[in-house]
């Protein structure tokens, strides 16, 4: 029976691999979809996550936003006024 890793992860205490909440080690296996929220859009992405977990892979890499300019699908920009600190609500709702 294959039991699902108790998040969040942790670095082994040796330093060399990652472990989960019970000290079980955890296998990276990734993908990268770096521009999943910029480039595509909600169904478009739900069918990626599906093949991607179809074809064994347990974690994505992601970019929540590229750069200053990132544009979701919908023309919502990551950023107000280029401020990291004015994150746009719209474009973070889709990433959400």
């Amino acid at each position: 029976q294959i039991t699902r890793p108790a998040f969040p992860l942790n670095v082994s205490p040796n330093g060399r691999y990652l472990v989960d909440q019970a000290g079980k080690p955890f296998l990276y296996q990734a993908d990268t979809g770096w521009q999943l929220f910029a480039r595509l859009t909600l169904p478009e992405a739900r069918e990626y996550l599906t093949m991607r977990k179809t074809h064994g892979f347990n974690t994505l890499q992601v970019m929540i936003s590229m750069n200053p300019d990132s544009v979701d699908r919908a023309g919502n920009r990551a950023l107000i006024d280029y401020d990291f600190g004015k994150p746009n609500e719209a474009y973070f709702a889709n990433v959400e």
